[in-house]
């Protein structure tokens, strides 16, 4: 019980640890209607499902000890967050004059929002050396599946949990009133931390 108590702790640390998704979440949360800002939300959740599902059947491993394959997920998913970030910076937020949760700022579909969130989430190549060094921390390299499957479970569970529940937070209605006249603002400075942690990403060492 005390390790799933640490098991738990160390993802819900990983998630709140500022970070692509966080960034995009809380941009869109804060320039989208609900719909979208929850798909961009479930998009990052199903990303680390699938983190999870490789990880899970030892596909990690490949990604961890190939240096080509490594520095390729790297550098796309470097180039992704700084094409965000440029369209952030460039994009027409249209500002309205009550904060509806039905009508603000950007424009964008449903379908749209969900793979921003998948495709940040699954371009990350650290968050899979997260992952496979916490299966190593709580699992022997003997453990069966069904522990393997345990420890999946607890980090994709709280993905679920902890990103809409953010969404929410962010799109309270006090929330939109302070942030509604800075819509402009925040799509700008969004877009320059997503650019500044693609570069970060793209120079890093490991």
């Amino acid at each position: 019980m005390n390790e799933l108590h640490v098991l738990a702790a160390i993802c819900f640390i990983a998630m709140v640890s500022p970070g692509p998704d966080f960034v995009l979440v809380a941009r869109n949360s804060l320039t989208c209607p609900p719909r979208q800002a929850l798909a961009t939300a479930f998009g990052i959740a199903f990303g680390s499902l699938v983190h999870a599902t490789l990880c899970t059947l030892g596909l990690t491993v490949l990604l961890a000890k190939s240096v080509a394959l490594f520095t390729f997920v790297k550098m796309v998913g470097a180039s992704y967050l700084i094409f965000l970030g440029l369209k952030a910076l460039f994009s027409g937020v249209v500002m309205v004059s009550e904060p509806s949760p039905a009508h603000v700022g950007r424009n964008i579909s449903v379908c749209s929002a969900f793979l921003e969130g998948l495709l940040c989430n699954l371009l990350n190549p650290k968050l899979a050396i997260f992952l496979l060094s916490l299966f190593t921390q709580f699992l022997s390299t003997e453990a069966p599946i069904n522990q393997r499957i345990g420890v999946a479970v607890v980090f994709v569970g709280e993905n679920f949990v902890y990103w809409p529940l953010l969404v929410l937070l962010l799109q309270a209605d006090r929330m939109r009133q302070l942030l509604h006249r800075g819509q402009v603002h925040v799509e700008r400075v969004c877009g320059g931390l997503l650019i500044a942690l693609g570069l970060k990403v793209a120079f890093s060492r490991e």
